[in-house]
């Protein structure tokens, strides 16, 4: 996607500003677009493995909230695993088969179990 700033100059504040909005949409797209890839990985995950019942909810800037039926505590983790295996290195390889991009730096994510409320 393209992205239209006639004022980007650094001869202006405002000049300057779209300058660096300019450098942080590439980011930002590009990670938007890791993140997507990363829940089409997950889906596909979460079907294959019935028991867990799992279920993506939403995307909020770069996290992905979803839900799993709760289960003993080593298939748990065994299912945050696979999610950080996806995010941090299977997404890399969907990318490129889909998109024909490289990522050549490494992904790190931050991953947490958490209780429903009640």
């Amino acid at each position: 996607s393209k992205r239209r700033l006639a004022n980007a100059s650094y001869a202006t504040a405002e000049g300057r500003h779209e300058l660096r909005e300019a450098v942080n949409f590439i980011i930002q797209s590009s990670d938007s677009w890791t993140c997507l890839s990363s829940m089409v990985l997950i889906d596909a995950m979460f079907s294959e493995i019935p028991e867990i019942d799992g279920h993506l909810q939403a995307q909020v800037h770069d996290s992905i909230l979803g839900e799993v039926r709760r289960g003993n505590k080593n298939r748990m983790v065994q299912v945050l695993d696979d999610i950080k295996q996806i995010a941090e290195h299977d997404v890399k390889d969907y990318i490129q088969n889909v998109f024909d991009l490289k990522i050549s730096v490494p992904l790190e994510v931050d991953i947490r179990l958490l209780e429903r409320w009640k």
